[in-house]
């Protein structure tokens, strides 16, 4: 069993994190911190967790065997070394840091520990994305010609209310959901990101960021992709692969609620319909990483998938900036 501490304790452990951990077979929340100690108290009544002072006091439990990190963007580095100083593996929320420059320190410093550094990518975890990657790689789609991946939300009354701060948070929708979108068109197609073009748009209630954003890419493969994600639409996920023979169609790919569908399209018709089940990702996950610190397994988003990610992250916000189609180098 490894134990978790959750550094930085918000509506994101709330919603998703703690459902998680309550079905999970070898993982166990047992700690957290959160900004806001005021409400301390009542979160650690209702999971029965003890909750510590600082990420400091956290770090330094010695009952905390890891550190699952949730904690706004802008402080990801710096709460990740924390962990590493007191000697604990970090499983890190998306997106990574704030930038590329962020993500190589953070991998660095775990490298000079000697500690586990992965990225918490759910989306790899989904049975609809696996089964969309496993349709791609067998050949039933032909030669794969563009992918789409949509992530809409409405973000206008969102309980994290530091999304909007870009002193907090990477950036609006592009890399709080984009970055999930980002993931799984590389994770699926088992291809990296050449170049991006880029638009967003603001309004008068998207604070320092973005409220919605297109993205347009290139793979090293030849083929191309795009991206639409906003925070003034009501929920949707929509994952899109075509290929020279069929279409992969899957609405609301990312869903982790309930039942969802994936299709194999052929000259208009539906030829088969596959029903899947996310709701165990999150437990998935941290048993996930449990398996990776414990024995050594491999976790299915490593610290330079993260960096990856990072890449079209900073890759679209420089294009969107200069209006410009922006390479990224292979690394």
């Amino acid at each position: 069993m490894l134990r978790y501490g959750i550094l930085g304790f918000g509506h994101h452990a709330e919603k998703r994190l703690m459902p998680g951990f309550a079905t999970a077979a070898r993982s166990q929340a047992v700690a957290f911190w959160r900004n806001n100690q005021s409400l301390a108290p009542k979160t650690s009544a209702q999971y029965g967790l003890r909750s510590q002072s600082s990420p400091e006091a956290l770090c330094a439990d010695p009952e905390v065997d890891a550190i699952f990190l949730a904690s706004p963007d802008s402080l990801h580095l710096e709460h990740a070394e924390i962990a590493f100083r007191h000697g604990k593996p970090v499983l890190c929320e998306k997106p990574m840091a704030m930038d590329v420059a962020q993500c190589e320190r953070m991998l660095q410093s775990a490298q000079a520990a000697g500690l586990a550094l992965s990225v918490a990518h759910v989306m790899r975890f989904h049975e609809s994305v696996n089964l969309a990657r496993e349709w791609v790689h067998s050949g039933r789609l032909g030669r794969i010609l563009h992918a789409r991946a949509e992530f809409t939300y409405p973000g206008l009354h969102s309980p994290r209310t530091w999304i909007t701060d870009a002193t907090l948070a990477c950036g609006g929708p592009t890399a709080d959901v984009g970055v999930h979108c980002f993931d799984t068109l590389r994770y699926v197609l088992q291809d990296e990101a050449s170049a991006v073009f880029c638009r967003m748009a603001s309004d008068s209630q998207s604070g320092s960021v973005e409220a919605n954003a297109t993205t347009l890419i290139e793979f090293a493969s030849g083929s191309s992709g795009d991206v639409f994600v906003t925070t003034r639409s009501p929920y949707r996920t929509y994952l899109e692969i075509i290929g020279t023979e069929r279409t992969l169609e899957s609405r609301n790919a990312f869903w982790v609620d309930g039942a969802v569908d994936v299709t194999l399209v052929e000259d208009s018709r539906e030829i088969e319909r596959v029903t899947c089940d996310n709701t165990r990702a999150y437990a998935d996950q941290v048993d996930a990483f449990a398996d990776h610190v414990l024995e050594g397994k491999p976790f299915p988003c490593t610290a330079e998938d993260g960096i990856a990610n990072q890449r079209i992250i900073d890759a679209c916000y420089e294009s969107a900036r200069t209006a410009t189609r922006v390479a990224i180098a292979a690394k």
